[in-house]
């Protein structure tokens, strides 16, 4: 069967679609009881991977074999460490890529003739080439990339008429990042109106962090040891806020169990409270949109509507602050994990004459200087759990070198060199016990942080505010030493006057 298999590689879910020549394109179901599949991958001890589902399930076990979110480094220098063993991030992208398509060649009966790719509208030619090559060496004969805003754009208009000559603006908010992009409609399919924008490492791994962070806070866990169990509370909890995320898209309050070694409560975070800690990460997204919209020379008015993409888009406040600023129609997708792979899918069966093209005017995407950080992401090796808990990591048998086959590095050029370099320029440096609080969600690795990755938060309205009683109140030891402190001075002040 000749078909086209469509993969949106996600910073925190990937998902897969197939078209046959000429035909629909259909989801693929990469999960057991789903079409998308957590961006997670699992080193056994024989040093094979799991990879979705079976490689979530493991990871609260024994988080020192996990990795996530390493889509973020892709292009890093610096290797992920997984159990003592070093794996670049382009590495692990192969590995997650080969099993989509096995999974794909099991459902179907064949391998696809054709792999599409997707990748984010502002990664520059270096880290498309290293997507590329990560496709190479996941045995992938035929690979087209498309940028995600270009796919979801391109299934977009399967179910909604757009007259030719009209402008769609895309704003993808998806788990790591923030992409826009104007498109024109043409009477064949779109075009890419200027450049596109957007925030390399801004997504719902993110607005994890702010609900963690005011998790911890109100639960007080700046005592807690790193232990196994801790680890496996940290897991817990980090899974805990992810939930609370989605149901603050649906109801105004969320309930947080935090259960760690010594401590069992529960926290409450209302909507209010979680947009004030993002709110300024999503003007951002405003201002990304808007540089896109001036690279494309148009005003707000020219826009014929805007289409959501990205799970993160789902976000209320995300809405609110799009028709305030612009005052357009929003499009919603009815599936934003979906519309990015059965895009892309669509798009490789019309490869020999593409829908989607740069229009005449605007010069192709220039190159980013590898000093900016969207080309050359910060380095880290700290394997740390998800949490701001804090100690050393914990300590880990390194995997034989007999127990991980040769197909667990494939011996490329760029990626053996690459990762020797790494190897030799940067030690894994123990963290201090006070640090285990204190990481940012980046990926199996974690980098620590001295400064908060959120604003202070904003004081919630009266009516709307319903924190929980663990949440951070006024000390009860400061007030009294206060009130001691205004009894002495008022001694004082009347011994002086009967002294006179």
């Amino acid at each position: 069967m000749d078909y086209v298999l469509g993969v949106d590689l996600g910073t925190t879910f990937t998902a897969a679609a197939v078209c046959e020549p000429g035909g629909v394109p259909a989801m693929l179901a990469l999960g057991a009881d789903g079409y998308a599949v957590p961006s997670v991958l699992f080193l056994r001890e024989d040093g094979t991977f799991l990879a979705g589902e079976a490689a979530e399930l493991r990871s609260s076990a024994d988080p020192v074999r996990v990795a996530r979110y390493f889509k973020r480094r892709l292009g890093d220098d610096i290797p992920i460490q997984l159990s003592g063993t070093p794996f670049a991030p382009q590495v692990l992208a192969t590995r997650l890529l080969e099993w989509v398509v096995g999974r794909a060649t099991e459902r179907v009966g064949s391998r696809p003739s054709t792999v599409v790719l997707t990748y984010p509208a502002n990664w520059g030619p270096y880290r498309r080439e290293i997507l590329q090559q990560a496709a190479t060496m996941a045995g992938v004969s035929r690979t087209l990339l498309i940028s995600e805003p270009e796919a979801a754009a391109i299934h977009y208009v399967q179910s909604e008429r757009i007259e030719p000559g009209r402008m769609l603006g895309v704003y993808d908010l998806g788990g790591g990042t923030f992409d826009a992009v104007v498109m024109r409609r043409t009477a064949t399919g779109f075009e890419v109106v200027g450049q596109p924008s957007g925030v390399e490492r801004l997504g719902g791994v993110d607005f994890d962090d702010a609900i963690r962070s005011f998790v911890l806070d109100a639960a007080d866990l700046t005592d807690i040891e790193q232990t196994d169990e801790a680890v496996t509370a940290a897991y817990a909890l980090n899974a805990g806020c992810i939930d609370a995320k989605r149901v603050l898209s649906e109801d105004t309050v969320a309930d947080v169990r935090v259960v760690f070694p010594g401590v069992s409560t529960t926290v409450r975070i209302n909507r209010a409270e979680f947009e004030s800690r993002i709110r300024a990460r999503l003007q951002e997204t405003l201002a990304a949109f808007e540089g896109a919209m001036q690279s494309a020379g148009i005003s707000e008015d020219q826009l014929d509507r805007i289409l959501l993409v990205g799970g993160s888009s789902r976000i209320p406040l995300v809405g609110a602050l799009l028709a305030q600023r612009f005052g357009r129609p929003l499009a919603v997708d009815t599936d934003p994990k979906n519309t990015v792979a059965l895009g892309a899918a669509l798009y490789g069966t019309s490869a020999a004459a593409p829908e989607v093209t740069t229009s005449p005017e605007t010069p192709p995407m220039a190159a980013r200087p590898q000093t900016q950080q969207a080309e050359t992401p910060s380095p880290s090796t700290d394997v740390t759990p998800p949490i701001r808990p804090t100690s050393r990591p914990l300590p880990s048998t390194a995997v034989p070198s007999t127990a991980v086959p040769s197909t667990a590095v494939p011996s490329t050029e760029l990626a053996t060199a690459r990762l020797r370099h790494a190897e030799s320029a940067a030690p894994v440096v123990p963290t201090e016990a006070s640090e285990l609080l204190g990481v940012q969600a980046e990926s199996g690795h974690r980098v620590r942080i001295s400064q908060p990755v959120t604003p202070p938060p904003e004081m919630p309205d009266p009516a709307t505010s319903s924190s929980s009683t663990e949440s951070v109140g006024v000390d009860p030891k400061l007030v009294l030493a206060v009130v001691a402190l205004i009894l002495v001075v008022a001694a004082v002040v009347v011994a002086l006057l009967l002294s006179g």
